[in-house]
């Protein structure tokens, strides 16, 4: 079975994240269920990490097997995809922070270090309270 749909910009909106994490809980929650909804959340919690290069850190003597060469030939390509990739959950993320949250996260090379950082920095933090009536 196959589905296919486009997701226009109102589906995949995402609130904005309040400088004191305050609606952390939903909008952890809304930024991951939109990376999700792209085929994109491995670039959010780290479980599509950065292509290695296969010829990397082998020395002049080595000669490729050729299920490694075609790894080294596609190698270019996967890069370049897992690149554009991260950059659109990078977007996604920076698109919805706060100024002074976005100068802490700007140096950061991936959106799994970007999502770490602010993890790690609301988590726990906002409350949600709930009465029961």
């Amino acid at each position: 079975m196959s589905f296919t749909t486009k997701l226009g910009d109102d589906f995949l909106r995402v609130p904005k994240l309040v400088a004191d994490g305050s609606n952390w809980v939903i909008y952890k929650d809304r930024l991951q269920w939109s990376a999700n909804a792209r085929g994109l959340l491995g670039h959010v919690n780290g479980k599509k990490p950065k292509p290695v290069n296969p010829a990397e850190g082998k020395d002049a003597s080595w000669t490729p097997t050729a299920d490694e060469k075609k790894l080294i030939d596609s190698f270019p390509k996967d890069l370049e995809e897992w690149e554009t990739r991260d950059a659109v959950v990078k977007q996604q993320i920076a698109g919805t922070l706060p100024d002074s949250l976005f100068i802490r996260i700007r140096a950061l090379n991936t959106a799994s270090e970007i999502w770490t950082l602010l993890s790690n920095e609301f988590e726990n933090r906002s409350r949600i309270v709930t009465v029961e009536l």
